[in-house]
């Protein structure tokens, strides 16, 4: 090229290099409010000089760079803070999960309502006194016989309630799943368009973003770790194995084979690989808080299987402990039992241990259920000899029962009541605490991402200024070229002879 028109091809890079920076810019500008949207950069280096090889070329111009070459579209984005994020991102949606449900059981457990176990409870144990305080009155027993069925009736309630969220929760486990499976697929989808894009040389960035924001929901679900390969191909893992394997999904399942322990049965969803049926392995995310909240029976994994678990205890502490004194004592004579005071009558019905006792079939003896004469108070067969009254001795027994500190397993009834409750309370605290600094902690590395990644409106306006100098500058310098060449085509002239 000649030296004449050479600056002309130099002016041009920069006019091209300047549109496309602005095109960035009004692009990152677009985007500023888009969630998930890195900002962008034009990559340009300077042109080597065109250098000649022919005897004319000359040395001066060869020497003049070639002006500048737009590379590539950049995203500004650090991924060791996106790492760092979704790692943290995992702890949340687990803590928050929990927290939600803990908050949720423990509304459940109003100690202030008139439907708390504590004050059925206390409720029922007061009636014994009156019991004691009057052993042959019909009303204190009917009293006696409407409170135990008000506890009974309490613990069934609080039972089922505790068994509905579960079936909550276990359906959860399944949505949840579901809603892996179509991220890891959408995922997958986006690694084959991007790749097919990239091919022809261009950087599918809208599409990375895309992708990043899919990672970023996915991590809040479960816990995942990722790579590239040296290709630049993307592979999900969960627990040790692929879940997204480039353009393939490694999709889950869910097969109702989990163990219940509110019921015995391999009942509940188990999160499974759908190729070969093996437990996933989920250790955060807000499907590890599902799955904790639905099965955790251990202390540091507190769910709804021990609080019921814990239920469950003091039920067979009050039908034991009660039933052991009762069965001891004589009734009321009456014509539900042939006019005869008869004794060997447990209180709350044991199911003659055929099956277990628990909150959830709680429930007082028929012959308690019958009529309240059945209420064994007295500690001697009652009979005319007696003036058919006996005594109060046996309600006095069942108090000692009801007020001792020594019972096995437990203690003391209400002590192990209220211990249940402040478990709880300390439990929701705990997640409630956690769970708030772990959003601090996410939303500083949100911030941090953000400080890179993030569109500054400012900083945009400021670089399209500067992008639109310079492309003034890159056209002025045509102009000026433009002007020369004028005055060496249209205005000089050889002088006449």
């Amino acid at each position: 090229m000649s030296s004449t028109f050479y600056g002309f091809e130099v002016a041009r890079t920069g006019l091209v290099a300047s549109q496309y920076a602005l095109n960035v810019t009004g692009h990152n500008i677009s985007n500023a409010d888009t969630i998930g949207y890195t900002r962008q950069r034009l990559l340009t280096t300077s042109k080597v000089p065109a250098v000649g090889f022919t005897q004319f070329a000359l040395s001066e111009c060869a020497s003049v760079g070639g002006g500048v070459s737009v590379d590539a579209v950049n995203q500004i984005r650090d991924e060791f803070l996106d790492r760092q994020f979704r790692k943290e991102n995992a702890d949340a949606g687990y803590l928050d999960k929990l927290t939600a449900g803990l908050t949720d059981i423990e509304t459940m457990f109003d100690e202030l309502s008139s439907m708390s176990i504590s004050k059925t409870l206390s409720e029922f144990f007061n009636s014994f006194q009156d019991l004691a305080n009057n052993p042959t009155d019909y009303e204190v027993r009917a009293e006696v016989q409407s409170k135990a069925m008000q506890l009974t009736s309490t613990l069934n309630y609080y039972h089922g309630k505790l068994s509905d969220q579960q079936t909550v929760y276990d359906l959860s486990v399944d949505t949840l799943t579901g809603k892996v499976n179509e991220i890891a697929e959408s995922i997958a989808h986006l690694n084959k368009t991007i790749e097919e894009y990239e091919i022809t040389g261009e950087t599918a960035n809208d599409l990375r973003d895309q992708r990043n924001l899919l990672l970023d929901q996915l991590s809040g679900i479960v816990d995942i770790t990722y790579y590239h390969t040296p290709s630049g191909q993307l592979y999900v893992q969960l627990g040790g194995r692929d879940l997204v394997s480039h353009t393939t999904v490694g999709a889950l399942a869910t097969a109702q084979t989990g163990y219940n322990p509110l019921t015995g049965l391999n009942e509940l969803n188990e999160v499974i690989w759908e190729s070969d049926s093996a437990a996933v392995t989920i250790t955060s995310g807000s499907l590890k808080g599902t799955l904790q909240l639905r099965d955790g029976n251990i202390q540091d994994e507190y769910g709804i299987p021990y609080l019921v678990d814990s239920l469950n205890t003091l039920v067979n502490a009050l039908v034991d402990e009660i039933n052991a004194v009762h069965s001891q004592g004589w009734t009321l004579p009456c014509d539900e039992n042939g006019g005869a005071s008869i004794t060997g009558v447990n209180f709350f019905d044991d199911f003659g241990g055929a099956v277990p006792v628990t909150a959830g079939n709680f429930k007082l003896d028929d012959a308690i259920l019958l009529t309240p004469n059945n209420i064994a108070a007295s500690d001697v067969e009652i009979t005319a000899a007696n003036h058919q009254e006996g005594n109060n001795l046996n309600a006095h027994a069942i108090l000692a029962v009801i007020n001792s500190s020594s019972l096995s397993g437990i203690n003391n009834f209400q002590g192990y009541m209220t211990t249940i409750v402040s478990t709880l309370a300390i439990r929701v605290s705990y997640s409630k605490n956690m769970s708030d600094m772990q959003k601090v902690m996410l939303s500083n590395k949100e911030a941090s991402r953000i400080s890179i990644s993030g569109v500054s409106i400012d900083e945009e306006v400021a670089n399209m200024l500067k992008y639109q100098h310079a492309y003034n500058a890159a056209a002025r310098v045509i102009t000026t070229m433009d002007e020369a060449l004028d005055m060496l085509i249209n205005r000089m002239g050889i002088v006449g002879r």
